[in-house]
């Protein structure tokens, strides 16, 4: 699964967000979870953020496989997604 993880009030993160709400409409399967740190203030050291938006690919067992900072293309988040599924 893909993690997306950034805020309401970061720029940025809204265009994050719009555009993963823009690809799971045209593939609702799409295994990308948005999470919203002021959801939870542990997230930040959870997941030992510096900063955000950050996009973490977990595999089935939670491990973090990788990890990206800052705004990314639909291209870059489905390659992202890809190694999420295994096909990378």
């Amino acid at each position: 699964m893909v993690l997306e993880i950034g805020s309401s009030s970061c720029a940025t993160c809204i265009k994050m967000k719009k555009l993963i709400e823009k690809m799971k409409a045209k593939e609702s399967t799409l295994p990308i979870y948005i999470v919203d740190v002021y959801d939870d203030m542990s997230i930040f050291s959870f997941f030992n953020l510096k900063m955000i938006p950050t996009q973490i690919v977990l595999n089935k067992e939670g491990k973090e496989l990788y990890r990206s900072m800052g705004e990314r293309t639909e291209a870059e988040f489905l390659e992202f997604v890809s190694h999420a599924q295994g096909k990378k």
